[in-house]
């Protein structure tokens, strides 16, 4: 009954929502549509959050008015949601993505870019897709893990994407780190995790399946401060970015518990 009822408002919920963002849309000048869209966006996530019973505990702040290139980890498909309910943004994600059974489709109302990164890589082309859509003042927020995984380690970082910001003066890449940190007031540790967190040869639906029957999820995000470009070149970048997300993971190991939990989005204090 749980999953059937998420399922009807998760639909409904995104289906109502990115009809409203259409036909609003056109209400917003043209300069002002992208963060329109982003803010709605956040909005969005938030609402589905709280329907799939997710609470995501924040440490740390982005920049006002930052924009630019953010990175985090990776542990599945509901990292869509939960970052997206705290960095206003624009996903960059593999093309496949949108092909995927229900997951597609949150995605792209999530306005996510999708991209053919072998396709991209050989035409050279990725990065200046990327540095494209920065330069016209969008956010955006990839993992440059390349995968996911069940986030007990990190996986060294493809250094493709960095090429967008690297040497740029004036600009930064925001380092987060993602993780869950309880599982139905259990903390998640060992196979559990794999409960919420989608990576391996693990199914798609099944696993989908199992998290829309789960009662409570905990989340936290660990917000670093921006990482200069001007300095790096893309391979530096991407290696001083990934230091910075496994020294956020640090910091959310070394926090325990510390609310409780009857809060869907909250912030806490390092």
């Amino acid at each position: 009954m749980r999953r059937a009822l998420r399922l009807t408002l998760i639909l409904l919920v995104s289906l109502f929502l990115s009809a409203f963002l259409v036909a609003t849309a056109w209400f917003v000048p043209q300069s002002g549509r992208g963060r329109y869209r982003a803010r709605f966006q956040r909005a969005w996530a938030r609402l589905l959050c709280a329907v799939l019973g997710i609470h995501v505990e924040v440490i740390g702040d982005v920049p006002p008015g930052w924009s630019g290139l953010a990175i985090a980890n990776h542990l599945g498909y509901a990292d869509i949601l939960v970052l997206g309910s705290v960095l206003p943004g624009t996903f960059v994600s593999k093309a496949d993505v949108a092909r995927w059974p229900g997951i597609g489709l949150l995605a792209s109302i999530a306005g996510t870019v999708y991209v053919n990164r072998a396709a991209c890589a050989a035409a050279g082309t990725f990065a200046a897709e990327l540095k494209a859509r920065i330069v016209a003042g969008d956010s955006l927020l990839l993992f440059p893990e390349g995968t996911s995984t069940r986030g007990e380690t990190i996986l060294p970082f493809k250094t493709a994407p960095f090429a967008a910001v690297a040497g740029a003066e004036g600009k930064t890449v925001l380092p987060l780190h993602v993780d869950v940190v309880e599982i139905e007031g259990a903390p998640a540790t060992g196979l559990l995790r794999d409960a919420v967190c989608w990576h391996g040869d693990a199914m798609l639906v099944p696993h989908l399946y199992r998290l829309l029957g789960l009662r409570t999820i905990r989340y936290r995000v660990v917000i670093g401060p921006p990482i200069p470009c001007e300095v790096h070149d893309r391979k530096s970048l991407a290696r001083t970015s990934r230091g910075k997300v496994v020294e956020l993971g640090e910091i959310s190991a070394r926090q325990g518990s510390l609310v409780p939990g009857n809060f869907i989005w909250i912030r806490s204090v390092q």
